[in-house]
């Protein structure tokens, strides 16, 4: 049986803005360069010395708004604590993860893992108590895309957010 892999398409960052181009008109340039290009489809890999002279937001911003620009996922080689080699979906994380493992945070899968339901099950307390008692449960995610159930099934209320956020919110809870 064989596998179908996506294409890959780089887009080299050069340069910086000028003064008075906001992360928007970037946002809008590139989105409109990819449209031109055909990413439909395709993973979309930035790169480039242009790209130490963005910030992680406008970075993230250019990257999670690839459903606009039709592509299937899009990174920077580069991100708030990951980093990512040149080995397709596949994470090398920083030190920063350590810490995040002793919260409960591990890694699970990159990709399309929680898109189609595959981040794991529920702790069956938590099943339970979602079905016999009538809850709507929510989920906290990054990724451009949502829908009910992503998460889980048992998920029907699912909001998007900044990776920071969803830790920020998971470590905070519903008090």
């Amino acid at each position: 049986m064989g596998m179908v892999l996506p294409g890959v398409v780089g887009f080299k960052l050069t340069g910086k803005l000028r003064s008075g181009v906001t992360a928007t008109d970037l946002v809008l340039t590139v989105t409109q360069m990819l449209r031109k290009h055909g990413v439909v489809g395709k993973f979309v890999e930035f790169y480039g010395e242009g790209m130490g002279k963005l910030s992680l937001a406008d970075s993230a911003t250019i990257a999670n708004i690839s459903p606009e620009y039709g592509a299937t996922w899009a990174s920077f080689l580069w991100t708030m604590f990951l980093q990512c080699p040149r080995k397709p979906l596949s994470w090398v994380v920083s030190g920063l993860q350590e810490y995040l493992n002793q919260q409960g945070f591990h890694i699970v899968d990159c990709g399309c893992t929680t898109c189609i339901g595959n981040s794991g099950d529920l702790d069956e307390s938590v099943s339970t108590a979602i079905t016999e008692n009538d809850v709507v449960a929510a989920a906290v995610l990054s990724g451009n895309r949502n829908f009910e159930g992503r998460v889980h099934p048992l998920t029907e209320a699912n909001y998007l957010a900044s990776p920071p956020l969803v830790v920020a919110y998971a470590l905070a809870g519903t008090g």
